[in-house]
């Protein structure tokens, strides 16, 4: 009697890091604002895609040049500049830091420059130049801290190409940073604890120290924090842990050493 041989099929394995398909970019940079768990998890073991750092870099610059020209074209937000920059020069004064010819020199000085022209091209300089340049910086610290945090090694293009897909939450920072800047015609208003202070004076160290605890800036440090966890399956609280306290280190120490209002 033939017994039929029926042939069992092996199960499939599960495809590895690399095996896995990315998502299309346009709904990877979307999810970098409304899942990153699920873009960092998809980059894990895969080489490094340029597409994932440099649209992200056209992005950060078109809004970065659109927030100085914006911002700069106020004559409210220049006017607010000159008065505060004047207010430290009397603090300077007072404290006997600075004589009141000096201060004279150094306002009139300030005030030949403080135009919207020369405003908007030395923001835009520094747009096109400062964020390569801090995308380069941040990548750095954040390839060394995961080293020394987690004994993990991130190779510094992976972290370059995370610090790329994070900037997304910083857009989103600056286009709205933009709307508070020209509601309420200072440079310095953010969606933070600064809101809360009638006449926001960044000279004030108490001021400052409020506009510290910013939404946005907690948001893309979240992101930071989950990316991390995501390539090295640390928990995410203790990548959130480490970069908050660093960051709250030097970011208080800065402020208790140059404010000085």
């Amino acid at each position: 009697m033939d017994i039929d041989q029926q042939t069992t099929p092996e199960p499939e394995s599960e495809p590895g890091p690399e095996a896995v398909g990315q998502t299309p970019l346009l709904e990877r940079l979307t999810n970098v604002i409304l899942s990153p768990g699920q873009v960092f998890g998809e980059i894990r073991g895969v080489p490094v895609d340029p597409i994932n750092w440099a649209v992200p870099l056209v992005i950060s610059l078109l809004a970065g040049i659109l927030y100085s020209v914006t911002v700069f074209s106020q004559a409210g937000v220049l006017e607010n500049m000159r008065l505060q920059q004047e207010q430290q020069f009397e603090k300077e004064v007072e404290a006997g830091r600075m004589t009141a010819r000096d201060a004279e020199e150094l306002q009139g000085s300030a005030e030949r420059f403080m135009t919207p022209k020369f405003m908007m091209l030395f923001g835009i300089a520094g747009v096109i130049f400062g964020t390569p340049i801090g995308w380069l910086v941040f990548a750095f610290l954040f390839h060394w801290l995961v080293r020394l945090a987690s004994h993990s090694h991130i190779p510094f293009s992976k972290c370059f190409e995370v610090i790329g897909l994070s900037s997304l939450v910083s857009v989103v920072q600056a286009l709205v940073n933009m709307l508070l800047v020209v509601i309420t015609q200072n440079l310095a208003m953010t969606l933070s604890l600064a809101l809360a202070f009638e006449e926001f004076d960044p000279t004030n160290r108490t001021h400052a120290l409020a506009a510290e605890i910013d939404v946005i800036r907690i948001w893309y440090f979240a992101v930071i924090a989950v990316a991390w966890s995501r390539l090295t399956r640390h928990p995410v609280a203790t990548c959130g842990a480490w970069i908050f306290v660093l960051w709250v280190s030097f970011r208080v120490s800065w402020i208790l050493l140059f404010v000085r209002g």
